[in-house]
This record gives structure tokens, sequence and C-alpha cells, in this order.
């Protein structure tokens, strides 16, 4: 009778197993990959905005945090673009993530005058903005890009 009892278990208790092992695991991906420079990181974010979905949340905010003490308003403006990207590309989240990090995007790449990042900044916002039905926002942002191009 105990041998009935414990067999379907054993499926049960290999699934929670292989679940710690893999909270332990991407965990351990996590600290590995704050503790790297910011620039060092903005470049794991961007390889990762499409296809990692448990961990780049955590490492995307953590950068920015990191980024906005650093005061540096290229990486702020580099981790803001990673995040509304991931947003963006996964739609698990309210269309206002995305356009935040857009909208934050531009602001901060506006403060280092690279005009090429900018325009393109612009161009993301405006599609952005025409998501949610923003036409006359998307306009204004769309013609500012224009007048950079």
């Amino acid at each position: 009778m105990f041998r009935c009892g414990i067999i379907p278990c054993l499926p049960v208790l290999f699934c929670l197993s292989v679940s710690a092992q893999n909270t332990t695991s991407n965990k351990s991906l996590v600290d590995s990959i704050v503790r790297l420079p910011v620039d060092s990181t903005l470049v794991w974010l961007q390889k990762n905005e499409t296809t990692d979905l448990e961990n780049f949340q955590q490492i995307g905010l953590n950068t920015l945090q990191r980024a906005k003490t650093n005061a540096n308003p290229l990486q702020i403006a580099r981790a803001h673009q990673t995040l509304a990207n991931w947003y963006g590309y996964h739609g698990l989240f309210a269309q206002d993530s995305t356009l935040y990090h857009s909208e934050q995007t531009l602001a901060y790449y506006e403060k280092t005058g690279d005009q090429s990042a900018i325009a393109k900044a612009s161009r993301t916002l405006a599609i952005d903005y025409l998501r949610t039905n923003s036409l006359k926002k998307s306009q204004d942002v769309l013609f500012k890009a224009l007048a950079i191009y």
C-alpha cells in the first residue's frame, strides 16, 4: 500500500525539485548579470529583449536604477529603451509601461544631444502613440523626428 501511494507522487516531487533548481539558477543568473558594469548589462539586455521573459524585467529595472545612480543620461536612455522594447514586444503588460519607457528614452536622449538617437526614439514613440490611438501626440513626435532627418 505504501508503494502505491508514493509512486504517483514521484513525478510531482521531481517537478518540485526541478522547479527549485530553476529558481536557484535564475537567481544566480540575475545576480551574475547585475554585478556587471552598467554598459555590459545594457548589452545583455539588448541581446535578450525578445527572448528572456523570466529575468529581463528584474535585470532591466536594476540596470535602470544603477544608471540613474551613475547620473549618465546615455545609460539611462538605453535602459529605458530596452525596457520599452521588451514591454512592447511581449505584450504582457499594459501599453502604458511601453509608453512611459519610450517617453523617458526620448527625454534622456535629448539630454545627450545625440540627434540620430533622438530621431529614432521619436519615431519609435510615434508608433507607440499610434498603438494607443493618440494620433495628435504621434504626429507631433513624428514631425519632430522628420525635422531632424
